[in-house]
């Protein structure tokens, strides 16, 4: 599919379609995340915990976290055990056996939060996700949709502009762009339109194995816009199965 053959030889195609894959995941997770704290805040039960343990932890480079664990009971009656990580003041201000509020899911008991745990901003997580998914995620899809619409026009301009064989002045290398640890090469080229005008133009970038299919001076086929003959692209996907009868090159 000579579609197919120009998206793939994209780089703004590779490189939106990475970022795509990347930032849509964090989007949806991010969404989940939300949906998941408002269903809880909306529907969660209150109840009364009493902890149990305590403890911290520090790491080799000095930064301590603490937790609790705590004991409650469901409105059936189920004794519940969980640990949540908090502050060192709150930590301090909490000691064995002393009381604690905390909410849980009324549909997954053992699942709680404290109740203070509001002050933490509960969308803050949620809002990191979507903000990262929605960065990378929509900047690759703007990018796929606009890649996609530009190698759409450049495939019907070849299947039904105007033909013509254009010379090529140069095989000239992309330093802007690496893929893979190669630098894409792209023709320059020359022509003439069929009233005589000189156009000059640039292909698209070539695939490696098209590296050393031409050199400058080799004739190469172009089709143009016969309205507006500014608009071209060489033809290096060969999608005319044969030259026009006649043609030679125009330089």
């Amino acid at each position: 599919m000579i579609l197919w053959r120009h998206l793939r030889s994209s780089f703004f195609w590779w490189f939106g379609l990475i970022w795509a894959g990347v930032g849509t995941p964090f989007c949806v997770i991010g969404i989940m995340l939300l949906q998941a704290d408002r269903h809880f805040n909306a529907t969660a039960v209150p109840a009364t915990a009493t902890i149990v343990e305590r403890g911290h932890s520090t790491t080799s480079k000095g930064d301590s976290s603490y937790w609790m664990r705590y004991v409650y009971h469901d409105q059936a009656g189920a004794e519940h055990v969980d640990t949540a990580t908090v502050s060192w003041a709150v930590w301090r201000q909490h000691p064995d056996g002393s009381a604690l509020q905390i909410r849980y899911a009324p549909e997954r008991p053992a699942s709680s939060k404290l109740s203070f745990d509001d002050a933490a901003a509960w969308w803050v997580l949620p809002l990191v996700f979507s903000s990262v998914g929605l960065v990378f995620g929509g900047t690759g899809w703007l990018l796929v949709l606009w890649t996609w619409g530009k190698i759409r026009a450049r495939v019907v301009l070849l299947r039904t502009g105007m033909s013509a064989m254009a010379t090529i002045t140069a095989v000239e290398v992309n330093l802007s762009v690496r893929i893979n640890g190669r630098h894409p090469r792209y023709l320059a080229y020359e022509f003439c339109d069929d009233t005589g005008r000189q156009h000059q133009g640039r292909s698209a970038d070539l695939p490696p194995r098209l590296d050393n299919r031409w050199q400058a001076g080799d004739p190469i086929l172009v089709v143009y816009d016969r309205l507006d003959p500014a608009k071209h692209e060489a033809d290096i996907f060969d999608l005319k199965e044969k030259e026009p009868a006649g043609l030679r090159p125009s330089l």
